[in-house]
């Protein structure tokens, strides 16, 4: 990307500007953009040349063929050009890519006043790298086991810091000590022992979007190593893309090419091993902090990325098994049926189907008030019909055949051989199966067998769920894009005491840095293990004592001179010449100056 667009023309020290840029996106493996661009030149213009406007963020990630090279030009003023190429020094990203945007304020103590103390003494007002550090100090003596835990989420030039304490002292006011709270600018308290266990939720089909979790994979080494582990077993598609080139293709200006993108990515054989790898990855980023499930269940396809979390699968087996069921699913001749979803009660959607006798099932029970029909084209059409008659809001799902029902069964035998060449452990936590509403079985063959035929059976949701509350889980996290998923288990838990959150809540609207400093943050005040003092690690607290630094010089232009300047400084000065004066006479010039004679005249 150019750095003229960020800083402007920097003369002489252009090249270095662009030397430090190039530098730095080998160094965290990270494509940086153009900024300002909203129409590149028709010559540039994308799919005119190899070249393009770079104007998002995205992960750099690596290709077989060689290693990441940056190449600077540097055009100064009087035609001095000048040009080169950097190379990586090592294809792995070593650390995280922290900015330091957002910051985790964390308290514990034994008591709420304890907390409110801390409250009190923390300056909301101060410089942003003095509440860094003073956010840095926090975190690093934070007990998940104290029995008051309160911590926040600040964001550089974002978060209003007069409404979040604001915020916090009216809670403080409404709650009881020993009640929990959440507030809308970021703040989570929570009292007592931890509430039962910790389930993660993985989305299926439907959830993928382009740039899906793009922050945590421009910035943690997880995120990289899921998306290149994933290219790696998925190859290349017919158009020679990657699948990272499909969840962050390059940027579009217009409509139509952005649409294109995204069909692409929506094709149930890119859609499965997209959501799948993103999901994975950001699991190991929320493992780097030390959070783990105690339980885990994915909705229909989310089901194999569980299986996953909980050992039963390993990474590479993941993506197999995605890349496999996601073909099977999309091939097939004739037709392969559609869905339908329904707005409306489980009983009155089922008293309508048989009440009108239509050929239609019901293959998705996402929640007490919403359901997924299944069933050939015309048959889905006809309950449209039905249901828009009824005036029960239904809407056509755009999907490559009716899942969950007899017109996909055809591709569970050749998923259960595919299934017979990957490799199975046994699950290290339950794992809560669509089709039984109950955890997965021991023994690894039936665990093939029921993962194999899950495809072709209903999506007991409402069940699965179910069962999981009642197994002792009570911290209900969706890890993966979107947060669609954590609304449909609300509903289903409606009333219960159970906590609901998403990790990438925004869905990809807002930082996903945020995002996932808020995740943790409830995580850690619900009382969970959480190891907070590794966010923003690498960050330095300044010694301040109110003193400058010795042996320190501002360099800027009242000071600096360039050698060309101390030359010209430098040399001897020149004798004035002498004038004529008024009268008449000859005077001699300076020897310096070649002599002449000089006579007043009056001409």
């Amino acid at each position: 990307g150019s750095v003229k667009s960020q800083i402007g023309h920097t003369k002489s020290a252009a090249g270095a500007a662009g030397l430090i840029k190039a530098a730095l996106s080998l160094h965290n493996k990270v494509l940086p953009p153009t900024i300002k661009v909203e129409q590149p030149a028709d010559a540039v213009a994308p799919g005119k040349t190899p070249f393009y406007v770079n104007t998002t963020q995205r992960p750099w990630v690596s290709r077989d063929a060689h290693p990441r090279r940056a190449a600077v030009s540097a055009f100064g003023f009087g035609g001095s050009n000048f040009h080169l190429v950097l190379e990586e020094y090592q294809a792995q990203k070593a650390q995280v890519d922290w900015d330091g945007l957002a910051q985790i304020v964390a308290f514990s103590g034994d008591t709420r006043k304890a907390i409110e103390t801390q409250v009190s003494a923390f300056d909301f007002d101060a410089k942003w790298n003095t509440l860094r550090a003073a956010a840095k100090v926090s975190r690093d003596s934070f007990d998940t086991t104290a029995t008051c835990r309160l911590l926040m989420v600040i964001e550089h030039d974002v978060t209003d810091r007069a409404t979040l304490k604001e915020g916090l002292a009216s809670a403080f006011e409404k709650h009881e000590d020993t009640e929990a709270f959440v507030t809308r600018e970021g703040a989570y308290y929570d009292h007592g022992k931890v509430n039962g266990q910790l389930g993660y939720i993985f989305p299926g089909q439907g959830m993928q979007f382009t740039g899906m979790q793009r922050d945590l994979s421009c910035q943690f080494p997880e995120m990289l190593e899921a998306l290149e582990m994933a290219n790696d077993v998925v190859g290349l598609d017919e158009e020679g893309q990657r699948l990272s080139d499909r969840i962050y293709p390059r940027p579009t200006f217009d409509k139509e090419a952005a649409q294109v993108d995204t069909a692409a990515l929506t094709r149930t054989n890119v859609a499965q091993p997209a959501i799948g790898v993103v999901s994975l990855g950001a699991m190991n980023v929320l493992k780097r902090f030390g959070v783990e499930p105690e339980a885990v269940a994915g909705h229909s396809y989310g089901e194999l990325t569980a299986l996953c979390a909980a050992g039963v699968l390993t990474p590479e087996g993941l993506v197999q098994a995605s890349k496999l069921r996601g073909s099977l699913m999309a091939s097939g001749t004739g037709d392969r049926g559609t869905m339908l979803a329904v707005r409306g009660s489980l009983e009155t959607t089922q008293a309508i189907i048989d009440e009108e006798n239509l050929d239609v099932i019901i293959a998705n029970k996402n929640s007490p008030e919403q359901g997924v029909l299944s069933g050939s084209t015309e048959a889905i059409k006809a309950a449209k019909a039905v249901f828009d008659a009824k005036k029960i809001r239904s809407i056509p799902l755009p999907v490559a055949a009716a899942f969950h029902s007899s017109l996909v069964a055809d591709a569970a035998i050749p998923f259960a051989e595919g299934l017979a060449e990957i490799k199975f452990k046994s699950a290290k936590i339950p794992v809560f199966s669509n089709t039984t509403g109950k955890p997965y079985p021991k023994k690894l063959d039936k665990v093939r067998d029921l993962l194999a035929n899950q495809l072709a059976n209903s999506v007991e949701f409402v069940d699965e769920i179910t069962a999981m509350y009642e197994s002792g889980v009570r911290s209900f996290l969706e890890v993966g894009p979107g947060g669609k998923m954590i609304g449909l288990v609300k509903a289903i838990l409606k009333g219960k005491d159970a906590t609901f959150y998403a990790l990438d809540a925004s869905g990809g609207k807002k930082s996903g840095i945020a995002d996932l400093a808020k995740t943790l943050a409830q995580t850690a005040a619900l009382g969970h293990a959480v190891d907070l003092s590794i966010w923003d690690e690498h960050f330095v607290v300044p010694n301040d004592d109110g003193k400058k630094p010795r042996m320190t010089v501002s360099l800027n232009g009242a000071n600096y001179r360039s050698e060309q300047s101390l030359k010209k400084m430098n040399r001897p000065a020149t004798t004035p010449k002498v004038l004529a004066t008024a009268h008449t006479q000859t005077v001699t010039a300076p020897t310096s100056v070649a002599s002449a004679p000089v006579t007043d005249s009056a001409a």
